[in-house]
């Protein structure tokens, strides 16, 4: 049935596409034709062939080829907002951890932690019980606190060139059976490394996990973070990496091409509900946080999650169809002109560079299958 529909888009759809498509040329004979058509399909099938049309599923249609959605994130007003995730057990003492998150810093605030660290956007700490793990910013700084119970050394800092307005995503890991225990990643690439803790992290029942702040002294972040997670365990360069390319369309509950540590999530926050007061957890370890002072819910955009490469046309992640009576497919084309700033998914009335192009397969006894796709400029 895959291959079929395949077949169809590029045997049924290539003067559907040209027109669509406008692209300009006027075609003088059948050979022209052909070579336009050539050039067209070259670049496109590839897309066309990694297409979910999952904007309109219902049964028999599997759903299970991901949905698009609107990506959210959170923003931190810089004077006591905060996400509580509560005492998270698996940090209570841990020989290896990973803790990953994108941030974008609006304001460089001058507050600092009793361990002189401004700008908390990760912290395990509390008055009564210790302070473990601080990460934060300061100017162009990071600012990484660990209390190791062979070592309570002063907080590290690497000059990363950090800016206000502009997103960077930030992993550290902490292993201390490497000579180097602690590592940082910015952006998907390892740029500081330090050896001066020596044992495990220090072992705090009791002092909460938050985002954005800290439960001990008031040392507000002023920005946006999102798409948190921890892993009791130090991700590789390459799972890092991997990580940092997928961007929020990377799934950590689950194992895919380089990354492998999806069983070692301690907690996964996507931060992705876009309402509410509370941040769920998607490790299933049921670790979700709440929204604590008014932290508020902004739009990332639109957000449409690939599936990974295929070895052949046929080859559909997890695509189910139930039997069905032998009938013929049908398609359509239908091509709106769309701003770049609407994240493709909105009409508008003017031409731009952009084009997008919703391509529906009909079938006489089942819903409509629908996707769209964004041409890019000079089609």
């Amino acid at each position: 049935v895959e291959v079929m529909v395949v077949l169809l888009l590029l045997s049924l759809s290539f003067l559907v596409f040209l027109q669509a498509l406008n692209t300009g040329k006027t075609v003088r004979a059948k050979s022209e034709l052909r070579t336009v058509q050539a050039v067209l399909l070259n670049s496109l099938e590839q897309e066309i062939r990694a297409r979910r049309f999952d904007e309109n599923t219902s049964p028999p249609w599997s759903a299970t080829l991901g949905v698009d959605t609107l990506s959210s994130h959170l923003s931190f007003d810089g004077v006591n907002d905060q996400v509580l995730l509560g005492d998270i057990e698996a940090l209570d003492g841990p020989a290896t951890v990973t803790i990953s998150f994108w941030f974008n810093r609006t304001q460089d605030l001058s507050a600092n932690s009793n361990h002189y660290v401004s700008n908390i956007m990760f912290a395990k700490a509390s008055d009564p019980e210790n302070d473990n793990i601080e990460i934060g910013t300061d100017g162009t700084n990071i600012e990484i606190y660990v209390d190791s119970q062979s070592n309570d050394a002063p907080a590290v800092t690497y000059d990363a060139g950090i800016q206000n307005n502009i997103w960077y995503h930030l992993t550290f890991t902490y292993n201390k059976n490497e000579t180097n225990e602690g590592k940082l990643y910015i952006n998907g690439s390892e740029v500081n490394t330090w050896n001066q803790w020596g044992g495990n992290i220090d072992n705090a029942g009791g002092s909460p996990v938050t985002i954005g702040n800290t439960n001990h002294i008031e040392t507000p972040f002023n920005g946006n973070i999102n798409e948190v997670a921890v892993w009791n365990e130090a991700l590789t360069a390459t799972e890092i990496t991997t990580v940092y390319n997928s961007g929020s369309g990377f799934n950590a509950a689950v194992n895919s091409g380089n990354y492998s540590s999806a069983s070692g999530l301690i907690g996964y926050w996507k931060i992705n509900e876009g309402t509410g007061t509370t941040a769920y957890d998607g490790s299933g370890n049921n670790i979700s946080g709440s929204l604590l002072y008014g932290p508020s819910w902004e739009s990332s955009g639109v957000n449409e999650n690939s599936i990974e490469l295929w070895d052949d046309i046929d080859d559909f992640h997890n695509y189910s169809l139930e039997s069905i009576d032998s009938s013929p497919f049908g398609c359509s084309v239908e091509v709106n002109y769309v701003d770049a700033t609407s994240a493709f998914h909105q009409s508008q009335n003017s031409p731009t560079n952009y084009k997008s192009l919703t391509v529906k397969i009909t079938h006489p006894t089942l819903s409509a299958l629908t996707d769209t796709m964004v041409i890019s400029p000079g089609l």
